[in-house]
């Protein structure tokens, strides 16, 4: 009978990776994220709903059809393992910023895309190329729905081509023109007031 004195090899697994670090670094990237976007002057002013699925979006059903798909995007940023190693926070920030401004430079791109996608469907474009730039912004507001605050005050904000900002600024509206957005306007939150009304009463 013979006796072995070799130790019995038993398979060891080892893991390099960091489960608890990964998903805090995860969490982290998406509060910055949720942060930065809060902040931006376009994407902060927009409601953001999440789903859950990758495929088609029906913006506009007539009188003409508009589908959207959901946009992959994506970035090459160059990341020195050495920031992780001496916890260099202010070079983490800076690749992390860099990382969610290219985000959002797509965003914004796939924002005005979709925007004039729906606008043109649904009839609300306005074509100021032969109008005055100012008739032109008091036929768009007749088209739009506007929303006020407790005070009263609009929620409008205007984002136009940097040649359409140096076309407004150098022309002036006219008084007659000052006087029938004011009309409008007022006529809109009287509106706006009017079905506030009367959702509480239903």
């Amino acid at each position: 009978m013979s006796r072995s004195n070799k130790v019995p090899r038993i398979p060891i697994s080892l893991s390099y990776r960091m489960e608890n670090y990964e998903t805090a670094i995860m969490k982290l990237i998406g509060d910055i994220k949720t942060g930065l976007n809060k902040n931006h002057p376009i994407l902060g002013k927009i409601r953001v709903v999440q789903v859950s699925h990758g495929g088609i979006t029906r913006q506009v059903s007539e009188p003409t059809v508009v589908d959207t798909a959901m946009e992959h995007y994506t970035t090459n940023v160059l990341v020195d393992a050495g920031i992780y190693r001496t916890t260099n926070v202010d070079e983490f920030v800076r690749v992390i910023y860099k990382i969610f401004e290219d985000f959002n430079e797509d965003a914004v791109k796939q924002l005005f895309n979709v925007v004039s996608r729906t606008t043109n469907a649904v009839g609300n474009v306005i074509d100021s190329r032969f109008k005055n730039i100012w008739d032109a912004q008091i036929e768009m507001l007749k088209t739009m729905e506007i929303s006020f605050d407790q005070d009263g005050n609009h929620d409008l904000c205007l984002y136009v081509h940097p040649d359409t900002l140096k076309t407004l600024q150098s022309i002036a509206p006219t008084d007659e023109q000052k006087l029938k957005i004011d009309e409008i306007l007022n006529a809109k939150r009287e509106e706006f007031n009017a079905k506030k009304r009367s959702r509480r009463l239903s």
